[in-house]
């Protein structure tokens, strides 16, 4: 408990320890004095006399808090079940926010080494309809796997703790129309009654960057005008500044904001109108459903965030800004964390895990975790595989290719098992064949398939190659006819990246593009797609013979026609 209590006047004693499996408290928050010299209260009312008031935002949201014995539910429920209310009216085969499904993980493994900077983690989870009379629904590599996932347990606690709420009070939350008498729920992927606990579990989002309208409301309940200023300072146009170095910089959750400003004392109502709502966290497919558990079993991978941040301890007098000292705040992925957790009993024995790396909590192997498909628009392998296809994914943007490739294992150990049979039916005569057919194993009535190249990348082979082992399996059977990774912290080679990789093939790259009809998939950050783009206008420039605008005109034609199709992230 100690790593959440953090004093109003400085910094907090929170957990450091990177290496920690689930989700850590932010080590090191600065308060609004250490930010801003000029704290008086006429110095802030003559900066806020300066610009137009904001308003007051109005809260929409209706909170009923029910009697102790409300209903019949306990109020020890699992989590799953503050989702039962929207299982009875999904369709039958599909999946959403509002109609998840469970899943059960069944096993899990690091893709990194122990030596590894960051940790990537491979994780099997099995697909279970709660509606027994409905069909899991299906999925295709390049599709993603949305999970429902809650706010840490701790930072919830220290919340209500904060607030002076009960955990376990049942309450019925609304959203108000204004000028209309009809209501609607909040929360329409939560359980119409719920507590406490469970609404600030499950459906808000406690750990975003604050937003400025949410500071104003906040501000609306200090009974110390002290706060009360400050916060509409950090709301308005007057404190762009203030709020750059002490909201942006910093990134403080709701706890740590309450914390700083110990006056302030919110509404529940309000605390649910105005926070965002938690959103669900989406990963790439890393399988195929052609393998021997079809539909039933996903497989994704994901890197457990922990963003190092540089909070410069800032002063700002007149809109100038002079560093004094620096520090840093490590904040934890709420999803990535959470599923370290649930997979440690498989973690503990991974080669991956660092003998420093101390567990936190237990979770039983049936912990059921609420999940969705969601169908990709675009992200397909093509119908024609006779066509070379190029797949760019650097760090876990190579994820959907394991599934394109173990898919396209199946498709081509299928047709070659025809095409076996073929021949043994003309050996064997059952089958007569034709004047002129050519019998040859050789021949050109064999299947094809068009060439496959990947290209990744990692900081270091030997820390941090994903999908090291399958990737070359796929090279030494030949169904991989180029796979290159590129290295961004070798000491032995020179840093690349995986645009990097393509240029050296940029040959190859553009015969396959403009001369035999490629494909080309990108999936990763946003910033490492662009860089791909601007390496394929170059590459066709270079060894395509074509001018700047040609060049950008073939790269959208080939989007329009679902030949450059990209999966990215911020």
């Amino acid at each position: 408990d100690d790593a959440l209590e953090t004093a109003s006047t400085g910094s907090t004693t929170g957990l450091e320890d990177s290496d920690r499996i689930g989700w850590s408290s932010p080590s090191l928050v600065h308060s609004f004095d250490e930010v801003v010299p000029d704290t008086s209260l006429e110095s802030i009312q003559r900066r806020l006399e300066s610009v137009r008031p904001m308003r007051f935002p109005r809260c929409l949201a209706k909170v009923t808090f029910m009697g102790r014995g409300y209903g019949n539910h306990s109020l020890s429920r699992g989590s799953k079940d503050v989702f039962e209310q929207n299982e009875t009216d999904t369709d039958p085969g599909e999946s959403s926010l509002l109609h998840p499904i469970d899943a059960r993980i069944v096993s899990a493994d690091y893709l990194t080494t122990k030596h590894s900077e960051r940790r990537v983690i491979s994780t099997f989870l099995e697909l279970k309809n709660p509606q027994a009379d409905q069909s899991i629904p299906n999925w295709e590599p390049g599709d993603a796997l949305g999970i429902i996932c809650p706010n840490p347990s701790l930072l919830v606690e220290h919340i209500i703790r904060r607030l002076g709420l009960d955990r376990d009070r049942r309450i019925q939350v609304e959203r108000l129309a204004p000028g209309k008498p009809t209501t609607t729920p909040l929360f329409s992927q939560l359980d119409t009654i719920c507590t406490v606990w469970e609404v600030l579990t499950w459906g808000v989002d406690l750990v975003s960057l604050p937003r400025k309208q949410f500071l104003r409301m906040l501000a609306e309940f200090c009974s110390e005008e002290i706060d009360q200023m400050r916060l509409k300072l950090l709301a308005s146009p007057a404190g762009r500044d203030e709020y750059k170095v002490f909201i942006e910089d910093q990134q403080p959750n709701v706890l740590e904001l309450l914390q700083l400003f110990p006056s302030c004392d919110p509404p529940l109502d309000s605390l649910l109108y105005f926070l965002p709502n938690l959103a669900p966290r989406f990963y790439s497919i890393a399988n195929s459903p052609l393998g021997p558990y079809g539909y039933s079993r996903v497989r994704i991978a994901y890197t457990v965030v922990r963003n190092v941040i540089a909070t410069p301890k800032t002063c700002v007098t007149n809109g100038s800004n002079v560093n004094q000292s620096e520090s840093k705040r490590v904040l934890s992925g709420v999803c990535t964390s959470w599923m370290e957790s649930l997979c440690e009993q498989w973690l503990l024995n991974s080669p991956g895990m660092s003998p420093l790396r101390r567990p936190t909590m237990g979770f039983g192997k049936d912990t059921i975790i609420k999940v969705f498909i969601r169908p990709t628009t675009g992200f397909r392998l093509p119908a024609d595989l006779t066509h070379p296809i190029i797949m760019v994914g650097p760090g876990t943007g190579v994820a959907p290719f394991i599934g394109f490739l173990e898919h396209l294992r199946h498709l081509r150990m299928e047709e070659e098992s025809q095409t076996t049979e073929l021949y043994d039916g003309y050996w064997r005569g059952l089958m007569n064949p034709c004047e002129g057919d050519n019998l040859d194993e050789d021949s050109e009535s064999k299947p094809e398939f068009g060439s496959l190249c990947l290209y990744t990348g990692c900081q270091r082979p030997d820390h941090d190659m994903l999908f090291r082992t399958e990737i070359q399996d796929y090279v030494e059977n030949g169904m991989l006819e180029k796979f290159s990774c590129a290295f961004s912290r070798y000491p032995k080679e020179k840093r690349q990246y995986a645009q990097d990789k393509l240029r050296d093939d940029g040959e190859m790259i553009a015969n396959d593009l403009l001369k035999n009809n490629g494909y080309i998939f990108v999936c990763g950050r946003l910033h490492m797609a662009n860089d791909v783009k601007a390496t394929l206008l170059d590459i066709l420039q270079k060894y395509g013979k074509l001018g700047s605008a040609k060049a950008m005109q073939v790269l959208d034609d080939m989007m329009k026609r679902g030949r450059y199709a990209k999966d990215v992230w911020g």
